[in-house]
């Protein structure tokens, strides 16, 4: 109710520009004002201190619809106001910043004039078939990775105050919900269809970076299968991590905790070879034993899961070779061992072969 008061006055602001700040600033506040806010126990964040085990902390909103037993109840008014001095300060920090930007309104008067900037709010597909041939100089995306994040169903409370007409069915994702039918097979042609979309637009000899992260196979072998289709050369393999990691990251096992870079040049040129994948059978096996082992002994302190992951998938993709992640999460598990989260090598190499 105290959010419904709130938004109706927003609403009521003659003035444009005022009005849709701080209806952006409402946007910002509503998850955190919500009952889906749970409580922090048994944190033990402490430095030289005894730990306080009962004192309960406010957690955030995560990932998916979801009322914890006990939730922390935030007061409107107080966290509106909190989004709105970082509001203030963010645009005091845009201020300093020596840059004017001209908007356009298509793509033509973006290339033919002396606007900077063009702001969309398409699907990616629709968008891009609006761009001319070899005519963008650097694409960077960072689509949905697989089922991580059904990004559109998360939005719906938000598109639902503002009353936004959102297209769910354009959405590139791979959804636990059987309605929309936004299966793998989907996923994958949308996806495919996009890549092929940014080749198409990329200058030759000019650059594309995409941000992945997945742990599921056909996902990975579709994307690497494709782009290798594609007149595109694998040019640089970059990790990025977060600034701050979500429940989900923290807590499924084996998750990579990390986004790929993959960065590629547009080659009209390229002779395309065959991506080799690999299986970590019997066959296999003991070069991938000795990759990792060979990684874990460079200063035998341990590697995480997706570490190991991440190690792997810049040596193999180089050599336009791949393999399945959960093939060698389970040679992980019964070749090597784990201490403390991290796994190192135990005992002779060739026993463990």
């Amino acid at each position: 109710m105290a959010l419904s008061f709130l938004l109706d006055e927003i609403n009521k602001i003659e003035k444009s520009s005022i009005r849709e700040i701080f209806r952006f600033c409402f946007t910002a506040s509503v998850g955190q004002a919500s009952r889906m806010v749970f409580v922090v126990k048994r944190r033990g964040k402490t430095k030289n201190r005894v730990v306080d085990f009962e004192r309960k902390e406010v957690g955030s909103w995560v990932i998916g619809y979801w009322v914890p037993k006990e939730s922390f109840e935030i007061n409107v008014w107080n966290c509106f106001e909190n989004r709105w001095q970082r509001i203030i300060k963010a645009k005091a920090e845009q201020a300093r910043i020596e840059y004017k930007y001209e908007g356009a309104k298509n793509f033509n008067e973006l290339s033919n004039t002396f606007s900077n900037v063009l702001l969309v709010n398409d699907s990616a597909i629709n968008a891009l078939a609006n761009v001319p041939d070899n005519s963008v100089d650097y694409v960077i995306t960072d689509p949905p990775h697989g089922d991580r994040i059904p990004y559109l169903e998360l939005s719906m409370m938000w598109n639902e105050w503002l009353q936004f007409n959102v297209n769910y069915e354009n959405e590139i994702v791979i959804s636990d919900s059987k309605n929309r039918g936004k299966g793998k097979k989907e996923y994958h042609r949308l996806l495919n269809q996009v890549l092929s979309e940014i080749e198409r637009v990329l200058k030759p000899d000019h650059y594309f970076s995409l941000m992945f992260n997945s742990l599921d196979d056909d996902t990975w072998i579709n994307l690497v299968q494709h782009i290798n289709s594609l007149n595109l050369d694998l040019h640089r393999i970059e990790t990025i991590g977060y600034s701050a990691n979500s429940v989900v990251q923290d807590n499924r096992e084996g998750g990579l905790k990390t986004d790929f870079i993959f960065t590629y040049k547009k080659n009209i040129k390229k002779i395309t070879q065959p991506i080799y994948f690999y299986s970590c059978n019997q066959e296999n096996k003991r070069e991938f034993i000795e990759i990792i082992t060979g990684y874990l002994k460079i200063d035998n302190v341990g590697r995480e899961t997706y570490e190991i992951l991440n190690y792997l998938v810049n040596v193999f993709l180089r050599q336009s070779r791949f393999f399945k992640p959960s093939e060698v999460v389970n040679l992980l598990r019964s070749n090597f061992q784990m201490e403390n989260g991290k796994w190192i090598v135990v005992g002779d190499l060739n026993e463990s072969v």
